[in-house]
């Protein structure tokens, strides 16, 4: 498949998120957990390479922009009436100066669509499903169903990882032996990651490594727990959230938990009012997690907190990130550092989402970057909701694991992180 057909196969899909919008949303939900196990296997089985296989590996892409042109077509069509926010404002800006430095920097054509998706492409989910739910309110709910059901799907097979299967058992659908050094887009995924030098495994499930699996949890947990205040249908969201609670343990991710103890601490404050009793669940509910686990995992405390050779390599990213910054202050250009070199054989590791954007786009888009969560955070205070509450909580606390990863640079995350948000912008709820 050339990037001839490539192109072709990634305006197919664009054609399928439009002409069957409700039906092409219900496939990405059923399909986005599984991405990068169905994507891997289908490589191995079909002896395919990563580069002939690039248009396939851009179908939720494809799709959600395919709901894009379609709400855009409805919306001038209808004149259905939108509701614009302060943040709205400050996203585009943000926006502008990505494509300044871009241009400036003479990005080519792969590296500003692949800098976009890695910089940007969680705000224009967010914006496109804040349309969509607001154009078909009832398929909120229908969402969430889906979203909760193949989240217990994921959840269970990396508690199978854990305790029943073999760790290599995925190497049987063309995952790697071993993890890598770095991350090489021409290679397939490493089919499991041990705890430092332990024999420990950090538990990945169907997605490309157990940082991302760690960042889903965060977005599960965070998701359920608006249901957990009703009476009714609380099933699916409270096994999602009990879990996604011990998955997420069982990840070894160090910033998703620093993430998910300050989130949940600042839920607890939102809703102290209108239920102590939740607010007391939730902070007892951190200590005993964390004595729990300090207990069961007592002797692997220094591996735990500590991971020597990836706290140096982290360390290392850091510092050459930093002083590339100080000496770039205006950004060398988009699509050059981060996730989008790597698939560009230009490799610019920063190991900081924030110094990523700085990098990329200079102090300017760093701090329009900031400002937009700061305005969007404002926006989501102030709709009142426990829905709105919760998503402000995983908010911060994906920001929080961004000092340490590049978590809203995946696909499928930001994906789930934009329908997050537009879940939180909507005032109307169960």
């Amino acid at each position: 498949m050339t990037e001839k057909w490539s192109f072709v196969l990634f305006l197919v899909f664009i054609a399928f998120g439009f002409l069957n919008k409700r039906f092409a949303f219900y496939f990405l939900l059923l399909f986005l957990p599984f991405y990068a196990f169905l994507i891997t296997a289908f490589q191995h089985f079909t002896g395919l390479s990563q580069e002939s296989i690039l248009g396939l590996r851009l179908i939720k892409e494809g799709i959600v922009l395919g709901f894009f042109v379609f709400l855009i077509w409805y919306w001038f069509k209808r004149r259905e009436k939108i509701r614009f926010y302060i943040s709205d404002l400050f996203i585009c800006t943000y926006l502008l100066v990505l494509l300044i430095t871009g241009f400036a920097h003479h990005s080519s054509i792969k590296e500003f669509f692949f800098g976009l998706r890695y910089d940007f492409f969680f705000f224009l989910y967010y914006f496109i499903f804040r349309l969509f739910f607001g154009f078909y309110p009832r398929e909120r709910f229908r969402a969430l169903n889906i979203i909760f059901l193949t989240a217990i799907i994921v959840f269970i097979f990396a508690l199978l990882q854990f305790f029943v299967l073999p760790k290599d058992f995925l190497i049987a659908f063309g995952y790697l032996p071993q993890a890598l050094a770095e991350y090489n887009p021409d290679l397939p995924i490493p089919a499991f990651h041990l705890l430092g030098d332990s024999e420990i495994l950090r538990v990945q499930s169907f997605f490309a490594g157990p940082n991302q699996l760690s960042s889903f949890c965060l977005i599960i947990i965070f998701l359920t727990l608006p249901f957990l205040f009703e009476r009714k249908n609380k099933v699916l969201p409270f096994l999602s959230f009990i879990l996604g609670l011990g998955v997420l343990v069982l990840t070894f991710s160090r910033s998703a938990w620093i993430g998910l103890i300050l989130g949940m601490i600042l839920f607890g404050f939102f809703v102290l009012k209108k239920s102590p009793f939740v607010s007391i669940s939730i902070f007892s509910a951190i200590v005993a997690g964390l004595t729990a686990a300090i207990c069961l995992f007592r002797d692997k405390l220094y591996e735990i907190f500590v991971i020597p050779s990836s706290s140096v390599w982290h360390w290392t990213s850091l510092k050459y990130a930093l002083a590339e910054l100080l000496g770039q202050p205006f950004g060398i250009g988009l699509g050059k550092v981060g996730p989008a070199s790597q698939w560009l054989k230009k490799p610019v590791i920063s190991e900081n989402y924030y110094l990523q954007i700085g990098l990329e786009s200079g102090f300017i888009g760093l701090i329009l970057f900031l400002a937009s969560f700061f305005v969007l955070l404002s926006d989501l205070s102030n709709q009142k909701t426990i829905q709105a509450f919760a998503v402000f909580s995983l908010t911060i606390a994906l920001l929080v694991s961004s000092f340490f990863l590049h978590t809203l640079a995946d696909g499928v995350l930001a994906i789930y992180f934009g329908i997050a948000l537009a879940l939180g912008q909507t005032k109307e709820n169960r």
